[in-house]
């Protein structure tokens, strides 16, 4: 529900810039809205700079786990507007378990919606 708001608050994602995704699997007329939507809302949601696990971003913003890992990387690049230091990553619980957790640091936020909805 929180999610739903959030969208509906900065308006229509279809009408979202086309991010510069690319890679050598990467189709813009197939992939592009698809990635750059899942970008914002992935983004709307680590907004609030709260930790959570892959599988709790997947949980609330959808997509797979795979492909959050992928935007929260995104969210480290200077083409979309981040810097190395926009993810914070640390682990939960116990070391072995291998689970880690992710924020988006408040001061990085402003920048990615930016770039997210082709502001200059």
């Amino acid at each position: 529900m929180a999610m739903a708001m959030a969208l509906r608050s900065v308006g229509d994602p279809r009408q979202l810039t086309l991010l510069p995704f690319d890679g050598a699997t990467y189709s813009p007329s197939s992939d592009g809205s698809r990635l750059s939507t899942q970008f914002y809302r992935v983004l709307l949601l680590m907004s609030d700079s709260r930790w959570r696990t892959l599988a709790e971003i997947v949980t609330m913003a959808g997509g797979t786990e795979a492909s959050v890992s992928a935007r929260l990387r995104d969210f480290r690049k200077a083409k979309f507007g981040g810097t190395p230091e926009a993810v914070d990553r640390r682990r939960r619980g116990e070391a072995k378990r291998g689970l880690h957790e992710y924020r988006l640091s408040t001061e990085h936020t402003g920048a990615l919606l930016r770039m997210a909805r082709g502001d200059k």
